[in-house]
């Protein structure tokens, strides 16, 4: 199967995108949907983006989107479709957000693209676990959740961050991937970066 990668340049993305390529998928570009005025992710900033598809060398889009959203969507993943002829789009979604239905499952479907998603229903732990084990580095970005110390931005998830993490999924109830928004991450360096490293908080403060 021939896919793109709907990129983040997050954790989740990144073992997502792994684990298509563990699977024999073809990886024909990553996607990263933007607002179409240029306003930038605080959280996944566009230079960080950047600098990551260099380093795996496979292309990447960002595609401006606009109001309505549905439509927009449907509309740039149908061009999608049929620019690159792909059949799937390889998402990192864990799971359903606030108990509601898929929303980039819905836009695919309506397209006639299958919605390929590694990493749905897993335990968050083995994910987690996983994401160490395969020597992803992956640095917290920003911070959603009071839960979760603001001191926390910029530090590098290792085994003893996930142990923190650990603690306060179990007291007081948070994603420990951070699936419902408590976190986001961005990804400094991976097997598939190669050699390359990201240096991440110096592209955060530029």
């Amino acid at each position: 199967m021939k896919a793109c990668v709907l990129w983040t340049g997050g954790k989740d993305s990144c073992l997502a995108l792994h684990r298509a390529l563990d699977q024999g998928i073809s990886v024909a570009s990553l996607v990263t949907f933007v607002p179409a005025d240029g306003r930038d992710f605080k959280a996944h900033p566009r230079r960080i983006i950047e600098q990551q598809a260099r380093a795996m060398q496979i292309p990447h889009i960002f595609v401006p989107i606009i109001e309505p959203y549905e439509k927009s969507y449907e509309e740039k993943l149908a061009l999608l479709r049929d620019m690159i002829n792909v059949e799937g789009m390889i998402s990192g979604d864990i799971d359903h957000v606030t108990n509601l239905p898929n929303w980039m499952e819905q836009r695919c479907l309506k397209v006639g693209v299958d919605m390929i998603r590694p990493l749905w229903k897993n335990n968050r732990n083995v994910l987690m676990n996983e994401i160490l084990n395969r020597q992803i580095e992956a640095q917290i970005t920003w911070i959603n959740d009071t839960n979760i110390p603001m001191s926390w931005k910029g530090r590098i998830i290792d085994r003893c961050l996930l142990e923190e993490l650990k603690r306060i999924s179990e007291t007081k109830g948070i994603d420990l991937c951070g699936e419902n928004g408590e976190y986001h991450t961005m990804v400094a360096r991976a097997p598939i970066f190669g050699d390359r490293r990201i240096e991440i908080s110096t592209l955060l403060s530029s």
